[in-house]
């Protein structure tokens, strides 16, 4: 049974893909690793029975090969990463976004890695959640160079955000001198975010 389980989930995720997001198939691994790890287990015990030294020396090699997997997904998880965190001013932030006439929002790219501006606020983002654009077969690479070109540049592109309809610019408060010298109004800031409205 575990033989078979462990065929069938090497299998499937190999043969059904989703484009664009890797590791929707790579996680169906998981159940192959479960199983696999029990056969595993199994066959160390015999070895060890049959001859204690050489079973011993495998579970010491495997044991070994396994440090660097597990530190680097630790190293992982333990991040303090903005993708992964919602921090109290993000939270504030988008909400305060929710009482305000409805518009489209352009985020700035340090929070564009989930829909979590736009859930809380129930505005329209510009671009944001890349993975779900990508499993949703969505083209999004000219909405995020426009994105980053519009945040890396030292002047407001006023045009711009005229042209595609922008009503609010959520920003990290770092910018703020860039975008205090433009014709765009200051509606909310706290100690990392600013929001302006056109």
């Amino acid at each position: 049974l575990h033989s078979f389980l462990s065929i069938l989930s090497i299998i499937f995720p190999l043969l059904f893909l989703v484009k664009g997001t890797a590791w929707n198939s790579i996680q169906f691994f998981y159940y192959s690793i479960f199983s696999l790890s029990l056969l595993t287990t199994f066959l160390l015990s015999r070895i060890y029975i049959k001859n204690k030294i050489i079973g011993v020396s495998l579970f010491a090699i495997i044991f070994l090969m396994l440090i660097p997997g597990v530190y680097y997904s630790t190293n992982e998880y333990l991040q303090n990463r903005s993708e992964t965190v919602f921090t109290r001013s993000l939270y504030q932030s988008a909400l305060f976004l929710k009482d305000r006439v409805d518009g489209i929002v352009m985020v700035d790219p340090a929070f564009t890695n989930n829909s979590f501006i736009s859930a809380i606020s129930g505005k329209t983002t510009f671009y944001a959640d890349e993975m779900w654009l990508s499993v949703q077969l969505i083209p999004y690479n000219s909405r995020k160079n426009e994105v980053n070109d519009f945040f890396a540049s030292s002047v407001v592109d006023l045009n711009f955000l005229a042209k595609n309809h922008i009503k609010y610019i959520f920003t990290s408060s770092n910018q703020n001198k860039k975008f205090s010298d433009s014709k765009v109004k200051e509606i909310y800031t706290n100690e990392n975010i600013t929001i302006y409205e056109l």
